[in-house]
């Protein structure tokens, strides 16, 4: 476990064998895994081949695209170089549902053996927890590794009492909170959909993305001026959304969060005044 997903992410980019490194197969993704790379004079590379590293976040964040355990699997037998380490964000993959576990590629046990004694390719699997648990000021992430070196030479640098006590038992009490888990699994898809569909009929040019379970939506408004004008209203009303102008090189796109309903109308009632 490490202090947050974050600490995890730049201990195991920095200590994997040095080289370039490959995103993939989505262009966007969550950013923090390409910052450590730069920290530490990785190079981006276009061909997946030629990576020491490759980095993929699936569910993808922010673009909602998902690719199912057997996909996951064939695009790093077919894509990843013997000797490569292959680092899988699976942060949003609790959203699923119960199956969850199931369809994690942390629970390809003889797969990910293979991999490494076959290739000795690393197959690793990262999550980080507040934000499926809604703690985010408590950092909690985690790590799956594939062997026992791997695992000594993160504790190795590791620093001591990375995760305080409050934060492993706030996960403990969590993870065995049936209850709340299904009651997220319940109402988000629902959320999500009924949100959609407000969204699309007040604004049919808008192209929402994304699979249903996720707690996002990926909108392209076709319009630069309609995105910027998105975000400014919706920060003025007390309920932002992230502009992906800045962050992800998309002028046109927003990502906007799967809200409670009085929230959202609160925000839908801004727009559809300010942009219509």
């Amino acid at each position: 476990m490490g202090n947050g997903s974050i600490e995890l992410i730049d201990l195991i980019i920095r200590l994997a064998p040095s080289g370039s490194y490959a995103v993939g197969p989505n262009e966007i993704q969550y950013k923090e895994y390409e910052y450590s790379c730069h920290r530490y004079d990785r190079k981006l590379v276009e061909n997946p081949k030629d990576a020491s590293i490759h980095v993929f976040v699936n569910p993808t964040n922010p673009t909602g695209e998902y690719l199912p355990v057997e996909k996951t699997k064939k695009y790093v037998e077919e894509n990843c170089k013997n000797g490569s380490y292959v680092i899988i964000d699976e942060s949003m993959l609790p959203w699923f549902g119960p199956r969850w576990r199931e369809v994690s590629v942390f629970y390809q046990y003889e797969w990910i053996r293979s991999m490494l004694q076959e290739r000795s390719v690393h197959v690793v699997v990262i999550h980080t927890w507040s934000k499926i648990f809604s703690c985010s000021g408590l950092r909690i992430g985690s790590i799956i590794l594939p062997c026992r070196d791997d695992f000594a030479l993160m504790k190795k640098y590791m620093i001591p009492w990375n995760v305080n006590v409050l934060a492993g038992d706030y996960l403990s009490v969590c993870m065995k909170n049936k209850d709340y888990l299904q009651q997220t699994w319940d109402t988000t898809s629902e959320l999500r959909r009924n949100q959609k569909a407000a969204l699309e009929a007040a604004f049919p040019d808008w192209d929402i993305k994304g699979e249903p379970f996720l707690s996002w939506m990926w909108i392209d408004t076709k319009s630069e001026q309609v995105a910027e004008k998105a975000a400014k209203v919706a920060k003025a009303c007390g309920c932002p959304i992230k502009w992906a102008k800045s962050a992800f090189n998309r002028p046109t796109y927003l990502r906007m969060a799967v809200r409670k309903p009085e929230l959202f109308q609160v925000l839908f009632s801004a727009l559809t005044q300010e942009l219509k």
